[in-house]
């Protein structure tokens, strides 16, 4: 746990990362506000400014129920580390610096809701020692995001052998926010860490909302990125995976290339020139079957020697600084 000295208690803490998007932001604000007035929930709130290139305007709480939020920081990075760096920051720093009963995770850009928060919250009083994720219900994405957020989940199940249904979205209780604090896997993909934690996991099914302003900027070389961040969470396993199918190609090979043999030297079913090419073709398979399964072992073996981020331990080296936005109301 944080040192009770030097950390503040914050009751329910919503960490949002942006990178330019100020006006969603400012749009959510006054939604969470909306909520923390009517269902009397306190609120505060942590903005994890991604390297944006356009400043933090000074207005965020303009508008906003009077009373409705204790709070609002502005964690600034020295650059943009990524979505989902910049969550395993903001997370370190509320670790670090305050004492929330929660945490809550969420975009700014709209598509997670400010009212399903209660239902978030409903599920935590069911089960308060599990991490509470929203599982999208419904999806209002084009046709070919849907479809290659489709093939994404495919590929993942196939290296991984289990299935991500979910993202971003959740909410971590005070007692968990330490194992992902200190899990380096948080750093590539929030997710994909919960999932590989072994802690329970409570789903709840939300439908995900319309975009506030503009469109998403998730093209295919980001959604291919945040797959292969996934998957990195899970890479050993992957690649045992890839080590076990590489040798059963390889096998394959070596049992085609000797029936291939025996039916040329003692059969009279070959055909002349065929031994040679299917001989040729096996080896070639084979052999890469050898190259992908070495590979295989190695990224196993540097996966569990190498260097690791460990975001409470690293996050604060890419800080540039903390904005403190206090009501007086």
């Amino acid at each position: 746990m944080s040192n009770p000295s030097t950390a503040t208690q914050a009751g329910i803490v919503v960490l949002i990362p942006v990178y330019n998007d100020w006006t969603s932001l400012h749009t959510l604000l006054r939604e969470l506000g909306a909520v923390s007035f009517a269902q009397g929930i306190e609120l505060s709130v942590v903005v994890v400014d991604d390297g944006s290139s356009q400043p933090s305007p000074s207005d965020l709480l303009d508008g906003l129920p009077a009373g409705s939020l204790r709070g609002l920081e502005i964690v600034h990075l020295h650059l943009n580390l990524g979505h989902q760096s910049a969550l395993a920051v903001g997370l370190s720093e509320i670790y670090r610096r305050h004492n929330p009963d929660l945490v809550i995770v969420m975009d700014a850009d709209g598509e997670d809701r400010p009212q399903d928060i209660e239902r978030l919250l409903t599920a935590h009083q069911r089960d308060p020692n599990a991490f509470v994720v929203a599982q999208r219900a419904r999806r209002t994405e084009g046709y070919w995001f849907r479809v290659l957020y489709g093939l994404y989940r495919l590929l993942f199940r196939l290296f991984v052998g289990k299935g991500l249904d979910f993202g971003n979205f959740c909410l971590i209780p005070r007692a968990l926010l330490g194992r992902i604090a200190f899990n380096p896997m948080s750093w590539n993909h929030l997710a994909a860490a919960i999932s590989r934690s072994g802690i329970g996991i409570v789903r709840v099914r939300t439908d995900r909302g319309t975009r506030f302003h503009g469109r998403s900027s998730m093209s295919l070389p980001r959604l291919v990125s945040h797959g292969l961040s996934a998957v990195s969470v899970f890479l050993d396993v992957a690649m045992i995976r890839v080590l076990i199918f590489s040798t059963l190609l390889m096998s394959a090979a070596v049992l085609g290339v000797l029936t291939t043999l025996y039916l040329r030297l003692f059969t009279e079913l070959a055909i002349p020139g065929w031994a040679t090419s299917a001989v040729g073709l096996l080896s070639i398979i084979g052999l890469q079957g050898l190259i992908l399964s070495t590979i295989a072992s190695f990224l196993v073996l540097r996966s569990r020697s190498g260097d690791q981020t460990v975001p409470a331990v690293d996050a604060s080296k890419f800080v540039a600084g903390v904005e403190r936005f206090l009501r007086d109301d």
